[in-house]
This record gives C-alpha cells, sequence and structure tokens, in this order.
C-alpha cells in the first residue's frame, strides 16, 4: 500500500541518516520532528487537527467513510488486527472475519455447514465494502479466498494485496 511504502522510506531514510543528521554533519532532528514527520504521512491534516483539538479521529470524507472488507486466511490473525487497525486510524468502517478459525479453532471449529455459512456471510460484507483488502501473507491465497476475490472482481470492487501478487507469480513461475 502506498502508505506502508511511505512510511517505510522515511524510516529507512531516518535510520540509515540518523548519524549525519545529528553529529553535525547535516541538520539536525529532534524526536519531535520525526514524530510529527511520521504522523504527517499516517494522517491527513484534517486529521492531525482534530487528534490536536480533541485527541481523536475525524473522518476526513464527505458522507459516509470508505468500508473495507479484509479477506484472507484466518491463520493470519494478527495480519488482520494490523490491518484493521491501520485502516480504522485512517478513519474507514473496516469489515473482516467473524472467527479466527484457523488459529482459535481449540476454542470453536465451524463443522462443514458453518463454515458455508460463514463463507456466504464474508460474501454479504464484500457487498457492502467500497474496496477489497487480501491479507496474502507469503503469497497465500486459500480456496475460500479465492472464492471472495472473483466475488468482489464480479463485483467490479477495488481490491488491494497485503503482498505483491506480481512478485509471488514471479515465484511460482521462476523468474
Amino acid at each position: 500500500m502506498e502508505l506502508d511504502n511511505k512510511l517505510h522510506d522515511y524510516l529507512k531514510e531516518l535510520s540509515e541518516n540518523w548519524d549525519d543528521y545529528n553529529d553535525g554533519g547535516g541538520t539536525p532532528i529532534t524526536y519531535e520532528q520525526a514524530k510529527d514527520k511520521i504522523l504527517s504521512i499516517i494522517f491527513t491534516s484534517t486529521q492531525l487537527a482534530a487528534l490536536a483539538d480533541g485527541g481523536h479521529i475525524e473522518v476526513a470524507t464527505k458522507g459516509r467513510p470508505k468500508i473495507v472488507c479484509l479477506c484472507g486466511s484466518t491463520k493470519f490473525k494478527q495480519d488482520f488486527i494490523e490491518a484493521n487497525f491501520r485502516f480504522t486510524m485512517k478513519g474507514y468502517i473496516v469489515l473482516t472475519v467473524g472467527w479466527f478459525s484457523h488459529t482459535d479453532g481449540l476454542i470453536f471449529t465451524p463443522s462443514p455447514e458453518e463454515k458455508k455459512s460463514l463463507d456466504e456471510l464474508h460474501k454479504r460484507k464484500i457487498d457492502l465494502a467500497d474496496e477489497v483488502f487480501v491479507i496474502n501473507k507469503g503469497g497465500y491465497i486459500g480456496e475460500s479466498t479465492r472464492s471472495e476475490i472473483n466475488y468482489a472482481i464480479a463485483l467490479g470492487k477495488p481490491i488491494e494485496y497485503l503482498e505483491s501478487i506480481e512478485a509471488h507469480w514471479m515465484k511460482v513461475v521462476g523468474k
């Protein structure tokens, strides 16, 4: 995602040049300046003003906020939690899985009928979403997720991926 790339690039530049910035070889940078730069990458100016005024994020869009539906294998629970947080902090309404059956299967494992119902319920979430975000850690896309992607494509929903699908495809075809 563009936000992640901008943040990654800035943090990389900061870490690579910290000594230059602060040993007299360049313009010194303070912790507050670094923090302000990071916040400006993550939040819009409207959201930053809301944080300064009331300590909470205001949605910076007109009308209702965008809705994103998270899709992917429930074995990537931590990635779902992190994506949910990132999108929420950007002012999105986040629709996600109701249960992490791969990671929390000792507590509850759905029957085949329940699994089918849960898959259909997730497609209704895709119906409600403005866009879809696929958590494809390590390039993994399982059967249910593939079905959800195909469904979103049929509806014309924009789809973004946690990891580049092109990079993973090149590994598969040996390039």
